[in-house]
């Protein structure tokens, strides 16, 4: 069930629900007093009026020596003309005859949610329509709307706004006929609250606006069973959780598209890896599932299917991480489940994501970093991968899916070869292109290459090379390093226009680093690399910047990092311990003071990542690589940049501007740039984006031309 969609940082696991309001600010109730605050914890006060005082200084300080430069000027509009290009790719989603699809230009700057009917889609008509427009709705509410996201059953949206592109999320009811949001509907209030349909009058709730009601990481502790008509915070509660638990939350499965519940299920987040899934009777009673907490669970009609986080014994029989299980739900919840093994990792061939519905088995799987669309069809007793003729040297990634329409769309994309998407008829079996989005530069002027740097400990580290043809290989070629590393999150080939004219086009070279920590090489890529065995992370990133250097692609003086969010952290700590290898690292969205980081926010639910600080021995070994702590006097550091936003409700600015502070107050210079809106990605709208990718670039080539 948890799927992690990533853009540059931390994810949590449902799309419904955000950020709950601490009375404090920092979600700390230990704040010092701010006339005595040797750590500067004043700064966590995120509205507060001395922190915004220190914030404006820095902006007022650092934006000016970005933005007088020609380069900065150029990229934003450059960037900005890509974002707002009337021709880019229509992405879509469907739900019963319709595509849904939410679409930003320069007309819709906050942007419109709108559908056309699915076969006008197919045949590449325009025939849209509009459902909300929330710039309209923006302006009639005096209210700073980004649109969140939306849940569809039958004729009736969810509908999910943000105020400043916060995680946290005002929910409303909306009547997809009539096109109005629904009076005493289905309404939350601006929170982290969870909502999921179970049918046309009920869902599953679970509340996140008082502290009774959430988990140390703000998320709701409680899943309620909440009627239409009925006052939310009166509906019954179904379960409720531990107060050490990550989250509670309810969904239901269903055997055909908006069709009825078959399954209602409660699933219990002991920490961010590992969840109880309980099935719910109709007389009330909760069963809970004898499967691995810590695997992937999809459900199709009475299957059950298990992608395993780690080796399973069960019934005397082992099976392995990363395979994909089959079993009948009948059956598991006797405990006497005949299992089926429809999928094995090999050494260099794993399983990123699955789409099951229908008794069809659809697996993009990852060789050498690089995806691969399959089909497993079953010849008797044995499994067979028909292979979809796809794009190679790609990241392929599931589109859309109507099981009423049986049809199945494929994103693919690579660094030179735009989004394209395929549609694949499964009535007929038919391939085909769908659409593809406009080619902004011309591919043969480049050239794409993966490299293997040897790790601390012998590992092989894959990494992507992107830079013009014909490079000189004489250690001065501006280069910047990308990278994660964390939570399983697999960094794939992406097709960037935007990095192509900030960067590519005029001699930079771009790499994207397959470091640990992430899902690459499957779950033990990830999991070796977490908690104590952290170092692992940031020794692969120093081992591709040092394989960069001795292959002379670059040096020491034209070498730059950037990483945001978990990747903000790897920056800090690439900063912290190895200033040698840098001359320009810009830490985006970052968690730097790893003391606190479980105090703040949703930081707890992340102590299955990092480790608790509040065990001595844990303690110990993240503060050997807590960049806050481990920022001296008397150090040769890189003019770091550092960039957050003050609507971050995921991963707190807090860490961003104390880390500022006390290199100010040290004497080192840096740059800062905080966004007040935008949330955990940055940027609320194309024009924020525009101006947060010219910022960055802008400081690469002033540090490393």
């Amino acid at each position: 069930m948890r799927k992690l969609f990533v853009l540059f940082g931390l994810c949590v696991t449902f799309c419904a629900c955000s950020s709950f309001k601490n009375n404090s600010a920092s979600g700390d109730s230990t704040l010092k007093n701010q006339n005595n605050d040797p750590e500067n914890i004043y700064l966590e006060e995120v509205r507060g009026e001395k922190a915004l005082t220190w914030v404006n200084a820095q902006n007022a300080r650092s934006l000016p020596l970005f933005e007088k430069d020609l380069k900065f000027n150029e990229i934003q509009a450059k960037a900005l003309k890509i974002m707002d290009d009337p021709q880019k790719l229509i992405h879509v989603s469907f739900s019963d005859d319709w595509a849904y699809n939410f679409w930003k230009d320069a007309k819709s700057v906050r942007g419109i949610w709108r559908r056309m009917p699915l076969t006008d889609y197919l045949q590449g008509k325009n025939s849209w329509e509009t459902l909300i427009d929330i710039d309209a709705l923006a302006k009639a509410e005096g209210k700073n709307w980004v649109y969140g996201g939306s849940s569809i059953f039958k004729n009736r949206a969810l509908v999910f706004l943000s105020d400043g592109g916060k995680d946290s999320k005002e929910t409303r009811e909306f009547d997809l006929n009539s096109k109005i949001f629904i009076k005493n509907g289905f309404e939350l209030a601006d929170s982290k609250s969870s909502i999921s349909w179970i049918n046309e009058n009920e869902v599953f709730l679970g509340l996140a606006d008082s502290k009774d009601e959430v988990t140390p990481s703000g998320y709701p502790k409680k899943v309620r069973l909440w009627k239409r008509g009925q006052n939310a915070q009166s509906s019954p509660i179904i379960y409720s959780g531990e107060d050490k638990d990550i989250w509670i939350y309810g969904y239901a499965t269903r055997n055909e598209e908006n069709g009825p519940e078959h399954y209602k299920l409660i699933s219990r987040g002991i920490d961010f890896y590992n969840s109880e899934l309980f099935v719910l009777s109709a007389s009330g009673k909760l069963q809970k599932l004898n499967v691995p907490t810590d695997s992937e669970k999809e459900f199709d009609q009475d299957d059950l299917y298990l992608t395993l986080k780690s080796d399973w014994n069960y019934q005397g029989a082992k099976y392995k991480v990363g395979s994909l299980l089959k079993l009948k739900m009948s059956e598991i919840l006797n405990d006497s489940a005949k299992i089926e093994v429809i999928f094995e990792s090999t050494p260099t061939q794993f399983l990123m994501s699955t789409l099951i519905d229908n008794h069809r088995i659809f697996l993009i799987l990852s060789e050498n970093v690089l995806s691969l669309a399959v089909e497993a069809v079953k010849d008797g007793i044995k499994w067979n991968f028909k292979k979809w003729a796809l794009p190679g040297f790609s990241e392929i990634s599931f589109s859309a899916y109507s099981r009423k329409h049986q049809i199945l769309t494929f994103t693919s994309q690579s660094f030179l070869q735009p989004q394209t998407i395929h549609k694949i008829d499964l009535a007929t079996n038919n391939l085909k292109e769908l659409a593809h989005a406009p080619s902004y530069f011309n591919s043969s002027d480049y050239e794409v290459h993966q490299h293997f740097a040897k790790s601390f400990d012998g590992t092989q580290i894959p990494y992507f090379q992107v830079n013009k043809k014909g490079l000189k290989l004489n250690g001065k070629n501006p280069t910047i390093v990308n990278a994660y590393g964390g939570f399983e999150v697999s960094r794939t080939p992406a097709y960037t226009p935007v990095g192509e004219l900030a960067w590519l086009k005029d001699g930079g070279v771009w790499i994207l680093a397959n470091i640990r920590g992430g899902g690459e090489y499957g779950p033990t890529w990830h999991t070796q690399a977490i908690k104590e065995n952290r170092q692992k992370v940031f020794n692969d990133l120093f081992a591709v910047s040092e394989d960069l250097i001795q292959r002379k692609v670059t040096s020491p003086s034209h070498l730059g990092a950037v990483g945001g969010s978990n990747g903000g952290l790897l920056m800090g700590v690439a900063l912290t311990q190895r200033p040698d290898l840098y001359n320009a690292i810009c830490i985006q969205v970052p968690l730097l003071d790893m003391m606190r980081y479980h105090k703040l926010l949703a930081g707890a639910s992340w102590i299955g990542e990092y480790g608790d600080p509040e065990i001595e021995s844990e303690r110990n070994y993240i503060l050997k690589y807590s960049p806050y702590q481990n920022l001296f006097s008397g150090k040769k550091y890189p003019e770091v940049f550092i960039m957050t936003s003050t609507a971050d409700d995921r991963v707190h600015p807090g860490h961003a501007r104390r880390m500022g502070a006390k290199l100010e107050s040290l004497g080192y210079p840096f740059y800062y740039y905080e966004n007040t809106e935008g949330g955990h990605g940055g940027s609320a709208n194309n024009a924020q984006s525009a101006k947060w990718i010219a910022l960055q670039y802008t400081y690469f080539w002033q540090k490393l031309k």
